[in-house]
């Protein structure tokens, strides 16, 4: 994903979990949701067992998070690539705001 969006003519910012400023790998849910509410990310995770009650359990205490997307795996990398930079660059800023959605 990172070297699709680096060939875009107008590239978005992506962090990746393990890297320099973001959480480090084998973070818990609920570390990357807040570094990613303070931050302003929004999530991609193919976690989808346990990222949808982490997201809830995060709502419940009164934070929020742009948005979670949830990638069902295994599926076509170009169709998801696709599919995320549609909704960062088709999208209001605020359009999934606290929402989980699936991409398939």
């Amino acid at each position: 994903m990172v070297q699709a969006n680096s060939e875009r003519a107008l590239p978005i910012e992506i962090a990746c979990i393990g890297e320099y400023g973001a959480p480090r790998l084998a973070s818990l849910d609920t570390d990357i949701l807040i570094w990613a509410e303070q931050q302003g990310y929004v999530v991609a995770s193919g976690d989808v067992k346990t990222m949808p009650e982490t997201l809830a359990r995060h709502l419940r205490n009164g934070r929020h998070l742009p948005g979670i997307f949830l990638i069902h795996l295994p599926g076509s990398i170009p169709q998801l690539m696709e599919a995320l930079l549609y909704y960062a660059t088709e999208s209001s800023e605020d359009e999934w705001l606290d929402a989980l959605v699936h991409v398939p």
